[in-house]
């Protein structure tokens, strides 16, 4: 819209967190090499890294990340509404589950595949978000002219200790307790630099959790766990007897199934009715509340409850020939603590906080999608938005601009 002119950056430890903010006429996206323990990026955007983050690589982050042990930051005494640090359900670094952790030590923990993925599970990689991020904003020179310029920081080594310790882990409290002097280091600095009078601040995340199976089932909640090998396998079963003995299933990832559809063709069978075969079988599993195909998801519009959820997150040339939905409170059986990717209340609720340029001080209480966020955005800088986008802008422009 400014014609190239603003310049647009995402950046997390995770490809996904930088990639899909950013998008495809992005500057840059950037993220971490878990093997070298450096900041990489793809040739998609550029061929050789920018030198501000050669220099910063050459600083080696890796290593500086597993130099410092993980201690609690306030007296365990302190963290209020948590499990005891030492509790039944977290499943932390292999079975490693109170304070302190020496990432140096846990970095061969056989959790990761690569020497440095540790770092995605620790505070230290949020505080090396932060260093990006401000190396970033200088050396771009964000922020300094009249075109709008837009950054993506998305902290995730959050994620990763929620999954091995839970949310109610003092794990987790600690980690938001330095993730809140990490956001106040990268605001201060934009501040003093910028000035957050010109710069809009959007905060969300991209998930919750759910609360872990085997907790609530001590308190008498009727939760439970389903394993994906276990369900194959029925599956595979209930396939050869209906189909014939052979490699019907592709592949499963994420309560996705994946079907090989060269097979099915070449044996002249329906695929719709093969994936309808499949979803009224696995409507019966237990632990399961709902199967939808692809099917589904291409020819029905759905504009409410987890059929919606399931349709925004589907992707014809990447989603699964079946998808499942897990009833309430359950989870696939895991090396991990929790797990999101699911469509209640307890993953799709997230915060949404939008602070600085133009914005006035309000709480909406009406139910807002997160679809609203870039037509929101977009909105208050007068500018069309994504062909993709969906959602309708929330009214955060003051009467009188």
């Amino acid at each position: 819209s400014s014609g190239k002119q603003g310049k647009v950056y995402g950046i997390s430890m995770n490809p996904a967190g930088a990639i899909l903010p950013a998008g495809y006429m992005a500057d840059g996206a950037f993220w971490w090499d878990q093997a070298r323990g450096l900041w990489m990026t793809s040739s998609f955007y550029m061929n050789t890294l920018p030198l501000w983050l050669s220099n910063l690589n050459a600083k080696s982050p890796g290593d500086k990340a597993l130099a410092s042990k993980w201690e609690p930051k306030l007296p365990i005494t302190s963290y209020i509404g948590t499990w005891p640090d030492d509790n039944p359900y977290e499943t932390g670094f292999k079975g490693r589950i109170t304070f302190p952790y020496d990432p140096k030590a846990l970095r061969n923990d056989e959790l990761f595949s690569e020497s440095y993925q540790i770092v995605k599970s620790i505070p230290q990689g949020n505080a090396l978000t932060t260093d990006l991020a401000l190396s970033l904003i200088a050396a771009e020179s964000l922020g300094e002219d009249a075109q709008t310029d837009f950054l993506s920081v998305s902290y995730a080594a959050t994620e990763g200790i929620g999954q091995l310790f839970g949310p109610y882990s003092i794990e987790v409290q600690d980690a938001f307790i330095r993730l809140d002097e990490e956001i106040a280091i990268l605001l201060n600095y934009v501040d003093q630099h910028i000035g957050l009078e010109h710069v809009l601040v959007v905060f969300t995340s991209t998930s919750g959790c759910v609360d872990p199976p085997r907790y609530m089932a001590d308190e008498r909640m009727s939760v439970g766990y389903i394993t994906s090998g276990n369900v194959i396998s029925l599956l595979t079963s209930y396939l050869h007897a209906v189909y014939g003995e052979k490699d019907w299933i592709r592949s499963y990832s994420k309560n996705q199934i994946f079907l090989d559809r060269n097979l099915i063709e070449s044996s002249k069978i329906n695929p719709d009715d093969m994936t309808s075969t499949i979803a009224s079988f696995l409507a019966d599993v237990t632990g399961i509340a709902s199967v939808f195909t692809s099917q589904d998801m291409l020819r029905n519009h759905y504009t409410s409850g987890i059929g919606q959820k399931v349709q925004q997150g589907f992707a014809k040339q990447r989603s699964g020939d079946v998808l499942m939905v897990l009833l309430p409170g359950w989870m696939e059986r895991s090396t991990f603590t929790t797990a999101h990717n699911m469509s209640y209340a307890y993953d799709a609720h997230v915060p949404l906080v939008f602070f600085g340029w133009n914005v006035p001080q309000q709480i909406i209480r009406d139910e807002v999608d997160m679809t609203s966020v870039t037509p929101t955005v977009t909105d208050m800088l007068h500018i069309l938005p994504p062909n993709g986008a969906t959602g309708r802008p929330l009214h955060l422009i003051p009467d009188n601009l």
